[in-house]
């Protein structure tokens, strides 16, 4: 599986993003899924209630809304026969500072672009 995030590669890790080992977010491509998870003991307040998960009718895409409809997550399965995987995120809406944009993948104050993270059990672990 080769997922694209913040213009990074991420391939074959199964967890991409963890908070001190527990999985935040990962993707699936058999069947195709996005999870999220927002850990109780991250550092300050969670902002709102867990998102709902969103289909769409050919499964190819799953968001992530938060109750102000705002879509914190985002994967779109690009190729079934590749595994290719574009991932969206913005988890500021829960009290998380992680997001991407065209400048990268920000966490915190830190941006990260350009990055292959290849055959890592966790490619982004915080914490």
């Amino acid at each position: 599986m080769k997922v694209t995030l913040g213009g990074n590669v991420l391939i074959d890790c199964p967890t991409l993003l963890a908070f001190r080992g527990h999985p935040v977010v990962w993707v699936t491509t058999n069947p195709f899924d996005l999870q999220l998870n927002i850990p109780d003991d991250l550092p300050g307040s969670r902002n709102q209630a867990l998102p709902d998960k969103v289909r769409t009718e050919h499964s190819d895409s799953v968001v992530f809304l938060s109750p102000g409809k705002y879509a914190v997550a985002i994967a779109i399965l690009l190729s079934s026969s590749t595994q290719e995987v574009y991932l969206r995120l913005d988890l500021r809406p829960l009290g998380i500072n992680i997001f991407d944009d065209q400048a990268g993948l920000h966490v915190g104050s830190n941006v990260f672009v350009g990055n292959i993270v290849e055959r890592s059990e966790v490619a982004i672990n915080l914490g």
